[in-house]
């Protein structure tokens, strides 16, 4: 078995992702942000 990290999903994270997804404007800003985001978590 390969161990793995437990994720963190909190209910901000979802209601962010979701707002992202139904938004009917651009989300290169958005992703922009979670890819910069990312080397930090």
């Amino acid at each position: 078995m390969i161990p793995y990290g437990k994720q963190n999903i909190t209910s901000e994270d979802i209601k962010a992702v979701t707002e992202t997804l139904l938004s009917s404007s651009s989300t290169r800003v958005k992703i922009q942000r979670i890819e910069e985001a990312l080397p930090n978590i």
